[in-house]
């Protein structure tokens, strides 16, 4: 699985470098809805992997943790408690990438995998 992760995000990151991120290229709030509503999301920051699991209801559950999702416009949000914070998002298949304010975030780029592959 850990190399899956790598190889979505390097492809991720090669559609970036190889030709930016217009906004055209940015997913709306449909296919954000479709790609986390009752699977898990797979990250990375270089040296650890996060699995998240977006429950249909608007529940994100991590190992430890609850949180709340919803999309926004064009953006996914999420609250970990501190109120909601909205990123817009490219998606490649199951592959994705997130970017705040424009820029990518730290764990920004992953993948999707269907379901609760975590069992949360």
């Amino acid at each position: 699985m850990t190399n899956f992760i790598k190889l979505a995000v390097s492809t991720c990151t090669l559609l970036i470098v190889a030709g930016g991120v217009a906004a055209q290229d940015l997913a709306s709030g449909e296919d954000i809805q479709n790609l986390l509503s009752g699977n898990t999301l797979v990250t990375t920051n270089g040296e650890n992997v996060f699995y998240e699991f977006y429950a249909p209801d608007g529940t994100i559950r991590g190992e430890g943790y609850t949180a709340k999702w919803e999309v926004q416009g064009n953006m996914g949000c999420m609250d970990y408690g501190n109120g909601f914070d909205c990123w817009t998002a490219l998606i490649d298949g199951n592959a994705n990438i997130w970017y705040k304010d424009g820029k990518e975030t730290a764990t920004g780029a992953g993948m999707v995998v269907t379901g609760n592959s975590k069992e949360f």
